[in-house]
């Protein structure tokens, strides 16, 4: 078994995550491409001037959300009047968006706007410049972004736009940390309660039944219930027998009421993950699929004859099937519509670029990382740098806790 990745922090913890019995041997290549970066304040007009300057070029740009991309792709289609421009994000069918991908992968230039859906994996060329419109969230996805840059030239380059003073810190943050070689831990629980409980189910599902010592072992195996004791497995099957997800009968389990009850819709398609879906409407035109809008957007803004953005282009509803969760569509020839929402929890800030950004308002890093940072994120940061750090030192016993 071979596992790769550019962007774990912990790869001794993953190797006995991958093969228990006998964690793998760890190689890591320390060479190194040359980060090259530019930092500005990034209100919608200097996001279009500083992007001008780039127009002739192959640019991929990371937004944090479905709506920001489709807003950005029409609003830079628009004012650089481009014609080769593309979006790709997870609501965009999936047919439409290999499409996207294969075109823009063997161009010599243009753009790609793009939420986490192309941070790697998907091969789409040589890319000169990445951009990420606002920080992402981790320095993984920071390295990633950065990572899918200059392959011919040997130089990662990226352009970041801010929005506000956090965000610069968390620029800033991100930075150093790639400059240090710290990435973030790869979290496991030690006692996945959740996921146990789905493996049971899964283990039964696939046996029809099973010994409850037999199913134990098995799980046991896994280095992610590794942690999980026989006490913690008889309480979780207890639990799950007077729910009626499963029936013991003299020691073999086999599944309970409940459990079709509860996952036997849609030919059980519900069970076979993990997370939980999306109830979000499938937009189609005739026989074809354009992809997905979250059921909120649908259900409150959306009616027969309204029109909104999708894609990249501009439809207009003709029909909605609130049984089928499906919105029939017909292109809008008055190319006119409202950028749809999706429902998402956003992103959180891990402890390790918080952390870093206790040590920058302390003082605690290279001013000369900031050289390439505009002048509106030198000076007004640099004021409020300036003012926290005299808070601190004159107050001693203050601590990172």
């Amino acid at each position: 078994m071979v596992g790769l990745s550019a962007t774990v922090g912990n790869p001794k913890i993953v190797s006995k995550w991958l093969k228990p019995d006998n964690p793998a041997n760890i190689v890591t290549d320390p060479s190194k491409r040359p980060f090259q970066y530019k930092v500005f304040c990034g209100s919608e007009q200097v996001i279009c001037e500083v992007l001008s300057k780039y127009v002739g070029r192959k640019i991929l740009i990371f937004v944090h959300s479905r709506k920001d991309a489709e807003r950005y792709y029409n609003l830079l289609k628009r004012v650089l009047k481009l014609k080769n421009i593309y979006v790709h994000h997870s609501s965009i069918d999936r047919d439409r968006r290999e499409e996207s991908e294969e075109k823009f992968k063997y161009l010599k230039d243009g753009f790609m706007i793009s939420t986490s859906t192309l941070e790697l994996g998907i091969d789409i060329g040589d890319i000169d410049i990445v951009v990420q419109i606002r920080p992402p969230h981790n320095v993984s996805s920071f390295l990633q972004r950065i990572g899918r840059s200059g392959r011919r030239s040997k130089n990662q380059r990226s352009i970041i736009f801010y929005k506000n003073d956090p965000q610069i810190f968390i620029t800033l943050a991100e930075i150093l940390l790639i400059n240090e070689g710290h990435i973030e831990d790869l979290k496991i629980p030690e006692k996945p309660k959740d996921i146990y409980f789905h493996q049971i189910l899964s283990s039964i599902f696939e046996n029809g039944k099973i010994k409850q010592g037999t199913l134990y072992n098995s799980l046991k195996n896994s280095y992610a219930f590794s942690k999980m004791t026989k006490d913690d497995f008889k309480a979780i099957i207890e639990n799950m027998e007077e729910l009626e997800f499963v029936n013991n009968n003299s020691g073999y389990l086999s599944l309970g009421y409940n459990f079709e009850k509860k996952f036997g819709k849609r030919n059980f398609m519900d069970f076979y993950s993990v997370f939980c879906p999306n109830f979000e409407y499938t937009v189609s035109e005739g026989m074809k699929n354009i992809g997905s809008l979250d059921s909120f957007f649908v259900v409150n803004f959306l009616k027969p004859g309204s029109q909104f953005i999708l894609g990249g282009a501009p439809w207009k509803v003709l029909d909605i099937d609130y049984k089928r969760f499906n919105v029939k569509v017909e292109k809008d020839k008055a190319k006119k519509g409202d950028v749809p929402d999706w429902t998402s929890e956003g992103g959180v800030i891990d402890s390790l670029i918080s952390r870093k950004i206790y040590e920058i308002l302390l003082g605690k890093y290279d001013p000369d990382l900031l050289r390439t940072f505009d002048e509106f994120a030198k000076k007004p940061s640099m004021n409020i740098l300036n003012m926290l750090v005299k808070l601190v030192s004159e107050k001693e016993s203050y601590q990172l806790r």
